[in-house]
C-alpha cells in the first residue's frame, strides 16, 4: 500500500486506521505514522486472505485550521471489474462498449471474458423460479439468481447465498427445453430429464450443495409443461405421447409415466401445446399440429385416465387457462382458433363455456364460436364473425331449428339469421357432433376371454342421465344405424323438453349378431346431454 500526504499544514496530525473483518471497528497501525508533514511512504502489512479496510484521517482535537492536507491511499496489488456492453466491432482488438457497470480503471488488461448469453451464443430457453431463486436454463447450462434476489447474479455474493452455475455435464450436450419447480427443481432436455437436488437430505440448494440426477431418458419437446400437484407433465422429444414425472417413494425420486399408452393414437400427428384446468376436474388440453386437440381427463384419487378427441372447423393453434374468479366453478379456458369465414383466414380467441351454463335453461351454451344476444326479434344480427356460416340457435330454453332436422342450422347472410319466431335471447354458434364408442363388450357373468371373440346380442339398453334434451341423444351399434330416444310417453308426445333426470325402463336396441358388439352414442349441439350410466342386455347364444 502507497500513503500519499501532500498540502500546507503544520501542527496537524495524520493517523492511519484499520479495520479488520468487521468494518466500524477501527484500530491505529502502529509502527506506521501518524504523521505532521507531507509524506510517501508504503505499507505492507501480511493481512492474507483477508478482509481488512483502511482509512486516512484526522482525529478530534488533532487538526489545526488553517492547514490543507489531502491523502492519499493506493494498493498495488487487487483488482477492479466492471460491465461493457460491446456495440460496435473495429477489428480484433479493437471494439465500441457502452459502460454498464464502472470498470474501476481504463489501464488495459487481458483479464476479461464473454457473457453467458448472446446472439452468437445463445440464450435461455426456459425459466423459473424455485427456492427463492430465479432460474435461467439455456444450451446445456443452468444459472440460479442470489437466494431471494431474482434480478441479481453477481459473482460477488459468496457463501450459500451465491449465485448457482452449473453445467448440465451428463450424456450429450442437450438444449434444455423446460424448468419446473417441484419438490425438486426439474428440468428437461432433449435427451433426458433431470432432478436437481442437495448433496444431503431435503437441504436448500447452494453452490456447493447441489446435484442433477436423471429422472427419465424419455427426452422433452421444445414446450412449456403443465403442474399437476406434486407431478410435471411434459411432451415427449417426438411429439407424440405425454408423460408424467412423479415423486417415486421407492426410489426417492422423480420417475417417469406415459399418459397415452392407452390410446398411443392421441399423441399423432403431434402434439405441440398442453395447459392444464383443475376445475371442475383436472383436464389437461392438448393440441396437436394439425388443429385438434386431445384432451385428458384425469382423478388420482380413482386412478382413472381418459382421453377425449376435440375437433372444430378450423384449427386450435394455442391454449391458455386461468383460474376461475370467485363465485365460478369452472377455470377459463381460452382456444386461439384459425379459421377460413367467408373465404378469408380469421383468428378468434374463444372462450369455453362454464360447465353449469351448458344443460339447458334459457342461454344454454353448447355451440362453436357462439355469440349471446337479446334481439327480441326474428332477426338476429352481430353474426359478421360468422358470416357465410351455418349456425345453431338455442333461443328462450329450446332449440329452434327443424323440429325432425338434427342438423339444426341456419345460414348466415349480412351478419344476420332470420328465424322463424321472435326470440328474447339466444345462443348462435357452430354446429358440432359428440360421439362415443364403447369398447368390445363381454359378459360380467362369464370369462371375459371366453366372451369377446363370440357371437353375441345387445338387444336392450337403459339410460341413466341427468339434463338431457328429448331429442339430445341417438344411440346404435354403429353410427350409421341410430334411433332416436322414445318420442312418447304413455302414448302422448314428449314435445321439446330437458328433462332434470332421465331414467327409463330398458328399450330396444337394434343390434345384430356379432362378434364385435358395440354401443354407440351421438349427442349434437345445441341439445344438452349428460349421460350417467349405461344399462345393457346382452344376448348369448
Amino acid at each position: 500500500m502507497t500513503i500519499v500526504l501532500n498540502g500546507t499544514w503544520t501542527g496537524t496530525t495524520v493517523t492511519l486506521q484499520r479495520s479488520i473483518g468487521n468494518t466500524g471497528v477501527w484500530e491505529d497501525v502502529t509502527g506506521t505514522g501518524p504523521w505532521t508533514a507531507n509524506v510517501t511512504t508504503s505499507l505492507t502489512d501480511g493481512l492474507d486472505n483477508q478482509t481488512v479496510a483502511y482509512r486516512l484521517g484526522i482525529k478530534t482535537g488533532m487538526y489545526v485550521g488553517a492547514d490543507t492536507v489531502t491523502c492519499t491511499l493506493s494498493i498495488a496489488t487487487g483488482s477492479a471489474s466492471g460491465i461493457c456492453r460491446i456495440t460496435g466491432y473495429t477489428n480484433t482488438t479493437s471494439v465500441s462498449a457502452e459502460v454498464l457497470d464502472a470498470l474501476g480503471t481504463t489501464n488495459p488488461t487481458d483479464l476479461w471474458k464473454k457473457s453467458e448469453w448472446s446472439n452468437t451464443d445463445g440464450w435461455p430457453t426456459s425459466v423459473a423460479i424455485h427456492e427463492g431463486r430465479l432460474w435461467w436454463a439455456g444450451k446445456s447450462k443452468l444459472w440460479g439468481s442470489i437466494s431471494d434476489a431474482y434480478d441479481s447474479f453477481s459473482p460477488d455474493e459468496t457463501g450459500d447465498s451465491g449465485v448457482i452455475s452449473r453445467s448440465i455435464g451428463a450424456g450429450p450436450v442437450d438444449t434444455v427445453c423446460w424448468l419446473s419447480s417441484n419438490q425438486r427443481l426439474l428440468l428437461g432436455t432433449q435427451g433426458t430429464e433431470y432432478s436437481a437436488r442437495a448433496s444431503t437430505l431435503d437441504e436448500p440448494l447452494t453452490p456447493t450443495a447441489f446435484v442433477m440426477r436423471p429422472a427419465s431418458s424419455q427426452g422433452s419437446a421444445l414446450a412449456d409443461t403443465v403442474k399437476i400437484d406434486n407431478r410435471v407433465v411434459f411432451i415427449q422429444r417426438n411429439g407424440s405421447k405425454v408423460y408424467e414425472l412423479s415423486f417415486d417413494t421407492r426410489w426417492y425420486d422423480y420417475s417417469p409415466k406415459d399418459l397415452t399408452a392407452i390410446v398411443p393414437e392421441i399423441g399423432y400427428p403431434s402434439i405441440v401445446r398442453i395447459a392444464v384446468q383443475r376445475q371442475p376436474d383436472t383436464r389437461v388440453h392438448c393440441v396437436r399440429s394439425d388443429g385438434s386437440v386431445g384432451l385428458m381427463v384425469q382423478d388420482k384419487n380413482e386412478d382413472m385416465t381418459c382421453w377425449v378427441d376435440i375437433e372444430t372447423d378450423g384449427d386450435v393453434e394455442d391454449v391458455v387457462v386461468l383460474p376461475a374468479p370467485n363465485g365460478l366453478l369452472d377455470d377459463y379456458v381460452y382456444y386461439v382458433v384459425k379459421r377460413t369465414i367467408n373465404g378469408s383466414t380469421v383468428r378468434y380467441l374463444e372462450k369455453w363455456a362454464q360447465q353449469d351454463e351448458c344443460i339447458g335453461g334459457p342461454l344454454s351454451k353448447q355451440a362453436d364460436s357462439f355469440v349471446v344476444k337479446t334481439p327480441a326479434s326474428t332477426t338476429i344480427s352481430g353474426l359478421s364473425h360468422l358470416e357465410g356460416e351455418k349456425v345453431v340457435v338455442w333461443a328462450d330454453g329450446e332449440d329452434i331449428g327443424t323440429e325432425d332436422d338434427y342438423t339444426q342450422t341456419y345460414t348466415v347472410s349480412g351478419g344476420a339469421i332470420t328465424v322463424g319466431q321472435t326470440v328474447t335471447q339466444c345462443v348462435v354458434g357452430l354446429p358440432y357432433t359428440a360421439r362415443f364408442k364403447s369398447m368390445k363388450i363381454g359378459s360380467p357373468t362369464q370369462d371375459v376371454s371366453q366372451v369377446l371373440n363370440h357371437y353375441k346380442n345387445v338387444n336392450h339398453i337403459g339410460f341413466v342421465m341427468a339434463n338431457t334434451h328429448s331429442k339430445g341423444l341417438r344411440y346404435g351399434p354403429d353410427f350409421d344405424v341410430l334411433d332416436a330416444l322414445p318420442q312418447n310417453e304413455r302414448g302422448v308426445p314428449v314435445g321439446e323438453q330437458v328433462y332434470d333426470q332421465y331414467d327409463e325402463q330398458v328399450i330396444e336396441f337394434p343390434g345384430t349378431w356379432n362378434t364385435d358388439a358395440r354401443v354407440c352414442l351421438q349427442a349434437q349441439a345445441p341439445r344438452p346431454c349428460t349421460l350417467l350410466a349405461l344399462d345393457l342386455a346382452l344376448e348369448m347364444p
